[in-house]
């Protein structure tokens, strides 16, 4: 099954290229073939319709060759509507063949050589012989090639082929078989080929075209996927980068919160020493004045003067920002008079932030 898949497929690649590339290797493409019947070229008895499809060939019938047979030839063509090239089949023996030696620097123009040279190498000139060539051989060492002139007399089919265009079956070129078996596809219009067909003609460059057309077909899905898998890493690795200076952002942010965290949680633990020193001033009567404020942590230590030291722990005690006012130090009195001053030493604990 796989076998004759491939067969079918090869087929199919081979169809594609024009008639004039295969050259003299028999063609497996689609094409209707109208063959003479008898002995004589030039007045057949019969004309034989075959269709090729898929490289079985399928005969359809024979018809008179006059203008009744002809025309009811037309009429079943047009009925059939069959795909690929018309061409008139010939028997082997019409065809005449000439090998040349030539010089290996021609091959690129080899065509418009032969056209200057077919006088001087065949009876004919170009203008009177339906022609097409190969190359057989290549000898790079004397710098040769060996090609195949093959020639059909046109004088041979011209009255056939006038026959055939007058009922609107115009063909597209001549199919002539060799004793060997093999086919020669010669051209109505003979066009100038490029010097790079000859190398189509060689039968395993054509296969192995087909062959890699089937691979590449076969391969092309695992490469275009292999280069969206190529492109994906690339972005993937493009945006590393930016996912780890991302990350490293919100790392610092994450530090920062958590530092915001710490200083409010440490504010909370400590009292703030501005909003102490205002309590403790609206706390204190107007004669008292303080020399020295200390704040360590909540523990409070204030040094000063006032007319009436021992009232002052009263007042802090009753305060509700204090707590356990005490005297650090003995209190002492300046002068002896009834409004002098003392000097006073308090330690308290501030109980919470203001």
């Amino acid at each position: 099954m796989i076998r004759d898949f491939l067969t079918w497929w090869g087929q199919q690649l081979f169809s594609l290229l024009p008639a004039r590339f295969v050259g003299n290797h028999e063609s497996v493409s689609d094409a209707v073939l109208i063959s003479p019947v008898g002995n004589d070229l030039m007045r057949p008895s019969a004309l034989e319709l075959c269709i090729r499809r898929g490289g079985q060939l399928s005969r359809r019938g024979q018809f008179p060759c006059d203008a009744d047979g002809v025309r009811r030839l037309a009429q079943l063509l047009s009925a059939e509507g069959a795909s690929g090239d018309l061409l008139l089949s010939l028997p082997s023996g019409v065809l005449l063949e000439k090998a040349l030696s030539l010089p290996a620097a021609v091959e690129r123009d080899l065509d418009r050589v032969l056209r200057y040279e077919m006088d001087e190498e065949t009876p004919f000139s170009p203008d009177e012989v339906y022609w097409d060539w190969t190359v057989d051989s290549r000898d790079r060492v004397l710098r040769k090639i060996g090609v195949s002139l093959s020639l059909l007399p046109q004088s041979a089919v011209d009255g056939l082929l006038g026959l055939l265009r007058g009922h609107g079956i115009v063909p597209n070129g001549i199919s002539v078989s060799r004793a060997d078996g093999a086919v020669v596809l010669l051209p109505l219009a003979h066009a100038g080929k490029e010097g790079a067909l000859p190398l189509l003609r060689q039968p395993r460059i054509l296969w192995g075209g087909c062959l890699a057309l089937v691979l590449l077909a076969v391969a092309l899905p695992f490469l275009l996927q292999s280069l969206v898998f190529a492109d994906l890493d690339a972005r993937i690795a493009a945006s590393r980068g930016a996912a780890a200076e991302a990350q490293a952002l919100q790392a610092r942010l994450d530090g920062t919160a958590g530092g915001g965290d710490v200083i409010l949680a440490e504010r909370r633990r400590l009292a703030e020493p501005l909003a102490v020193l205002a309590v403790l001033t609206d706390a204190l009567p107007d004669d008292t004045f303080l020399s020295d404020l200390s704040l360590k942590g909540r523990r409070l230590s204030v040094v000063g003067q006032s007319t009436s030291a021992t009232r002052l722990i009263s007042i802090l005690a009753n305060n509700g920002l204090f707590h356990d006012p005490s005297f650090a130090a003995p209190v002492t009195r300046l002068g002896t008079e009834a409004n002098a001053l003392e000097v006073f030493s308090i330690v308290t604990e501030v109980r919470g932030a203001p």
